[in-house]
Parts: C-alpha cells; sequence; structure tokens
C-alpha cells in the first residue's frame, strides 16, 4: 500500500470510529437540552450526510488496494459504521425530540431519578 492510501486508510477508520461511537453515545445517554438554532440543526444535519459520502468514497477508493483476507476486514467496518450512520439519521428523524437533540431519549431540564 502507498503512503497515500495509508493515510486515507487511517482517516477511513477515524471516521467510521467516530460514526460508531457517535450512534452509541445518541442511542444510549438521552438528551437534556436542545439546539437552540434551527440553522444549526440543519448543519448537524449535513455534517452527518457528509460523513456517509466520506464513508462510501473512502471505501471504493481502499477497495483496490485490498486483498480478498484483507478486504473482509474494511468491508466489515464498512458496513457496521454504514449501518449506524444511517441509524443517526433514523434518530434525528424518529420523532420531534429526536430532530431538535439527535439522541433517542429526551429528558427536558435534566435526569430524572
Amino acid at each position: 500500500m502507498e503512503a497515500s492510501a495509508k493515510k486515507i486508510n487511517a482517516l477511513f477508520y477515524v471516521i467510521s470510529t467516530y460514526v460508531i461511537l457517535t450512534f452509541i453515545w445518541r442511542f444510549l445517554v438521552p438528551a437534556t437540552e436542545e439546539s437552540e438554532p434551527n440553522s444549526l440543526i440543519y448543519i448537524e444535519i449535513l455534517f452527518e450526510v457528509v460523513q456517509i459520502a466520506a464513508l462510501i468514497a473512502l471505501f471504493s477508493y481502499l477497495r483496490s488496494y485490498y486483498d480478498n483476507p484483507s478486504a473482509a476486514i474494511l468491508i466489515s467496518v464498512f458496513l457496521i459504521a454504514l449501518m449506524t450512520a444511517i441509524g443517526i439519521l433514523v434518530l434525528r428523524f424518529s420523532s420531534d425530540h429526536g430532530w431538535y437533540t439527535g439522541h433517542r431519549i429526551y429528558y427536558p431540564g435534566g435526569y430524572r431519578s
């Protein structure tokens, strides 16, 4: 693998890890406050869509550099990251509080005991 492919490989795994951890965070941890301006919500959604596009672009570039045994790991990470990236958008569009927070659960004013 050449030097630029190694950098792109590292970037692919960083984005994949970020997307997976973001989904786990938004799925398990309740939100306690909403984003105020609607423009911020649209920027967050745009960032989430750009993450999906980056995953697909980096995967398609890296696919040619992997041999068959190593490609299984790349494909597995790509599919998991793509499913969680789509899951982030599903959380966003699933409810009113999901639209404003991006989280599955929303406790206005703080956690309940």
